[in-house]
């Protein structure tokens, strides 16, 4: 009798053609998480030195993923052009997750807009993943100066125009942009005062040398503990736990912010499932109690969330800061 059933072998040839083909109608980052993450050591790429703000929230979550991915995480500083030579190194990398970039508001947001002729737009080269932390930075006077609330500053600026002077970490960072956005709401012009990083700054201001600054809770501490500066006012939307006295700019002029943030970002192209998956994990890592508590110790406040949440903030600060970069005409050296 002769048998109609299909050969074993042709139902499976069938079958695989089959699978073959729904496969590959569907994207790569549909199955991304299926293979294992991560697979091997990653790597954090930080565009600041060592001892920094950003150093030291890159290797708080790093030991915290260490041990949630049981794969080592490991950082590795690159310091260089406001954190553009890092964002270059990551742009450049495997959009597969394993290499990835601590990054802040001046290689993403700032660089772009007042430097002419970078070889790389870091928003279309790099995605984002999650906001890991940031830190409110305080408004710091010099204990010389008088300088205790807003209405001194205002009033010291005042009376005596184009002679008071505000510190900084250099054109174009944070430090002067926000202080630049101080000096238009309260109607003021401070001359600005560039100096090479935070701390040196901060220790003119303490010296007597400059009159104010917004800088981090780190390079304020010592010296607000001295007694040789004063904590005018924070730079977040509440008040900070270091500085409990001083009353957040936002209490006067809501909306006031003078924050940085601390985020992880992949090569552009790499799978949004695998960027969720980052983000989820990390989230779980820096509102952890024992994560949270380190990175409080050092000033810095975690935040979590998702690739959508960082990609709105990343839009917002390009308003703001550009709406400043436009306005004073600011564009790099």
């Amino acid at each position: 009798m002769h048998d109609r059933r299909f050969p074993t072998r042709r139902v499976h040839a069938l079958l695989a053609t089959l699978l073959i083909g729904v496969c590959s109608a569907l994207p790569w980052d549909a199955w991304a998480t299926d293979v294992r993450f991560p697979n091997r050591p990653v790597r954090f790429i930080v565009g600041n030195t060592a001892g920094s703000g950003a150093d030291l929230a890159a290797r708080i979550v790093a030991r915290g993923l260490t041990d949630a991915w049981k794969e080592s995480v490991v950082v590795d500083n690159r310091g260089g052009a406001g954190g553009l030579l890092a964002a270059e190194i990551v742009a450049k990398a495997e959009p597969d997750g394993q290499t990835l970039m601590l990054a802040q508001e001046g290689a993403i947001v700032i660089a772009p807009a007042i430097q002419r002729n970078l070889s790389f737009d870091p928003q279309k080269a790099l995605a984002p993943v999650v906001n890991l932390a940031d830190t409110d930075y305080v408004l710091i006077a010099s204990a010389k100066s008088g300088i205790k609330t807003l209405d001194d500053l205002r009033a010291l600026a005042l009376k005596q125009p184009g002679q008071r002077t505000f510190a900084s970490a250099g054109v174009g960072t944070v430090h002067h942009l926000g202080f630049e956005q101080l000096n238009q709401l309260l109607g003021i012009s401070m001359v600005h005062v560039p100096f090479k990083g935070g701390p040196p700054g901060a220790a003119e201001v303490a010296a007597g040398n400059v009159d104010v600054m917004f800088v981090s809770p780190a390079a304020a501490m010592g010296f607000v503990t001295n007694g040789r500066l004063f904590p005018v006012a924070t730079g977040g939307v509440k008040r900070n736990p270091q500085f409990p006295a001083a009353p957040a700019v936002a209490e006067t002029y809501k909306g006031f912010r003078v924050v940085s943030w601390f985020a992880l970002y992949a090569p552009a192209n790499t799978p949004p499932r695998l960027l969720e998956k980052i983000a989820r994990d990390a989230t779980e890592v820096v509102r952890s109690p024992d994560i949270r508590g380190q990175l409080t110790a050092q000033g810095i406040n975690p935040v979590g969330g998702t690739p959508k949440q960082m990609a709105d903030l990343v839009r917002s600060d390009a308003r703001t800061y550009g709406e400043t970069i436009k306005r004073l005409k600011i564009t790099a050296d």
